[in-house]
C-alpha cells in the first residue's frame, strides 16, 4: 500500500499485514528521485538496504509511486533484487502512454492517450522540473475531452498554469481555441497544427506531447 495516499490507508485501516512503500513518509520501503530528466531515475531503501541508481525507460516523477509498487512486489514475493531492477530497467511504455522518443531533431514524451486535469498538471509539473537549459523545454497540449460544464474554465484553468510554471508551448482542440491566449499559440484542430508545423522549426528541444486520444495529438510526431 502507498502510505503517501491518505484514501488507501483509510481504505485498508481493518487490514493486516501490509507492505508500506512511499516516496515522501517514513516507510519500510522507500524511494528517492536521483535526476530530474527525460527518464526517471531513482534509489529505494528498504530494511537497512540501499539500491544502486535504477534508470527506468519512464518519464516523470509521478511514476516513482508505480515503480515503488513493483519493487514493493518483488520483495514480498522474495524476487532477487538484481532482477527486480533488470525488469524495471528493461520495461518500455508503449501505445503512446508516457512514451520516449528520439528523433532526429527532438527528444519526445509522447503521452497522447488519455488526459485529464491532474494527469496534464502532473504532466507539465515534471516538463518544469527537468534540469534542462532555458528554451529547451516545449509543450504540445490537447484538449482533455469529456469535462462537462466546468471543460472551458478548466482548460483557462491549464492555460494559466503553464505560464505558472514559465513554460513555453502550444495548444491544441476546440476548448483551448475558445479559451484563447495572448501568450501562446493555440490551434483548432491537430490538422491545423500539422500545416504550419514544419515552419515552426522545433529543433533540440525536449516536447511534451499530451491530450486526449480524441485530438491524435499522435499523429504529428512524424514531424517533430
Amino acid at each position: 500500500m502507498n502510505k503517501d495516499n491518505e484514501h488507501l490507508k483509510k481504505m485498508g485501516v481493518d487490514l493486516k499485514n501490509i507492505t508500506y512503500y512511499s516516496v515522501n513518509a517514513e516507510s519500510p520501503l522507500k524511494g528517492t528521485i536521483t535526476h530530474h530528466g527525460v527518464t526517471l531515475k531513482f534509489k529505494w531503501e528498504s530494511e537497512g538496504f540501499n539500491s544502486t541508481e535504477v534508470e527506468t525507460n519512464l518519464t516523470g516523477a509521478y511514476n516513482l509511486e508505480n515503480a515503488l509498487a513493483a519493487v514493493a512486489i518483488g520483495l514480498k514475493f522474495n524476487v532477487p533484487v538484481d532482477k527486480i531492477i533488470r525488469s524495471l530497467e528493461s520495461y518500455t511504455p508503449r501505445n503512446n502512454r508516457s512514451q520516449i522518443k528520439k528523433t532526429e531533431k527532438n527528444t519526445l514524451i509522447l503521452d497522447a492517450y488519455n488526459a485529464n486535469i491532474t494527469s496534464t498538471q502532473a504532466a507539465l509539473l515534471n516538463l518544469s522540473g527537468m534540469e534542462f537549459s532555458e528554451g529547451k523545454k516545449l509543450f504540445i497540449l490537447g484538449d482533455m475531452l469529456e469535462l462537462g460544464d466546468v471543460s472551458l474554465s478548466a482548460h483557462r484553468d491549464m492555460m494559466d498554469y503553464t505560464e505558472e510554471l514559465g513554460l513555453v508551448g502550444i495548444f491544441v482542440g476546440e476548448e483551448y481555441y475558445k479559451a484563447g491566449s495572448e501568450s501562446y499559440k493555440c490551434y483548432k484542430n491537430t490538422s491545423d497544427l500539422l500545416s504550419e508545423i514544419e515552419s515552426l522549426m522545433i529543433a533540440g528541444k525536449v516536447v511534451l506531447i499530451k491530450g486526449s486520444r480524441g485530438i491524435k495529438l499522435e499523429t504529428i510526431q512524424d514531424k517533430l
